[in-house]
């Protein structure tokens, strides 16, 4: 018998149990003692199966159970047509299990669909917070976005001032440094002009005491008076103006060159080939401002390169010519120099090319400075001194 049937004939159930708690030990069965021991509470299934089979089989049982449930007045017309008749009542027990499943299933799909409703409630209303929610985190985005538009804006236009004044610091900074190269070009000439004068003029006056004194007291001695003129003779020689073709009959100067046991990226070789007097330096520009600032092709770079040509152009008192390579670039031929070096631009081909050509052009006692090997090459074979850009560094670093 199932669950349900058994709860339809809980009051049966409940009408035995106290009859047979009513007898005596000796007039109940011994299976339906268990039943009898539990006085209080609920029987467990099984023995709610024993009872119920118990009535089923004894109808002395039954009858009993019978007068007590009309005497107690029990009102269950499906527990009473089961005590009258087990065999036709099981119908009505099993039908009435039935109908209370159905109700006990109605009431679980009630709550399902009001479970179910209240679920679809609340799904509406999380699809509107969400809503709402994308809503306010879009116009978040939009404002934020906005926001980071506005700032790029205003941290460009900031850039673009900013690096207009650099450039505006750099002419004038281009400016100044070229004023300064230039007034430090005529002091160093006014210096060594002035330098020559001032050993002139005591040399001059040296001699000229010498003169007087001896003029005024020749020896006596004829071999005394002999010596005496040939000294004067020496002293005066190099103080006569050439005469006729004196300058033609100068005898052929040597070749320059770097003196043996000196190295040529050192400032003792510059120093030895510039005391040579030679009659052109070039210089490979972009060769010794690499040495100079970690920029190559820059303003600075070639500011710094001039400032010491136009110092070694004072020192020399020749030519000295600054090339800068420019090939594949916008520029310019030549530019004015503020001092006396002479600075060009090769646009057509590269520096070294275009030092070569001049000294071609002009076969003279050159020096060429630069730390291109292939370079010092050419130019030894064309018969030119050479000297590092180290050296050059270093002398102006003197």
């Amino acid at each position: 018998m199932k669950q349900q049937e058994l709860s339809v004939l809980s009051n049966v159930i409940a009408v035995a149990r106290r009859e047979l708690q009513d007898r005596d030990d000796d007039e109940i069965p011994a299976r339906m003692r268990p039943v009898a021991k539990r006085s209080g509470g609920r029987l467990v299934l099984p023995l709610q199966r024993s009872l119920i089979k118990y009535i089923r089989t004894s109808e002395t049982f039954r009858e009993s159970v019978l007068e007590r449930w009309e005497s107690e007045g029990v009102d269950d017309a499906v527990g009473l047509g089961f005590l009258k008749d087990p065999e036709s009542g099981i119908d009505k027990v099993s039908e009435q299990a039935e109908a209370r499943n159905l109700v006990a299933l109605q009431a679980d799909l009630d709550r399902a669909a009001q479970s179910i409703r209240t679920l679809e409630s609340q799904i509406v209303e999380s699809k509107s917070r969400l809503t709402d929610a994308l809503t306010q985190h879009r116009d978040k985005i939009a404002k934020h976005d906005a926001a980071a538009a506005a700032s790029r804006a205003s941290l460009d236009k900031a850039v673009a001032t900013l690096n207009a004044r650099v450039e505006r610091l750099e002419v004038a900074q281009d400016t100044h440094d070229g004023v300064v190269r230039q007034l430090n070009a005529e002091i160093d000439d006014l210096t060594d002009k002035l330098d020559r004068a001032t050993a002139r003029a005591r040399k001059k006056a040296r001699t000229d005491h010498v003169r007087v004194r001896q003029l005024i007291a020749p020896p006596s001695d004829p071999f005394e008076f002999a010596g005496w003129l040939d000294t004067v003779e020496k002293q005066q020689r190099s103080f006569r103006e050439p005469r006729g073709n004196d300058a033609d009959a100068a005898p052929h100067q040597p070749p320059l060159r770097v003196p043996g046991g000196l190295q040529p990226d050192s400032r003792e070789a510059l120093s030895a080939v510039i005391d040579q007097r030679p009659d052109v330096v070039y210089i490979d520009g972009y060769n010794v401002g690499a040495m100079l600032t970690d920029g190559i092709g820059t303003a600075k770079s070639r500011t710094m390169v001039v400032s010491i040509a136009d110092r070694l152009a004072s020192a020399t008192r020749g030519r000295v010519v600054v090339v800068f390579d420019a090939v594949g670039m916008e520029g310019r031929k030549r530019m004015p120099s503020p001092g006396r070096a002479e600075i060009r631009f090769s646009l057509t081909q590269i520096a070294d090319d275009e030092i070569v050509e001049m000294i071609r052009a002009n076969p003279s006692r050159a020096v060429v400075i630069t730390s291109d090997r292939e370079l010092s090459e050419r130019c030894a074979a064309e018969g030119c001194a050479t000297v590092w850009s180290e050296a050059l560094v270093q002398w102006a670093g003197r």
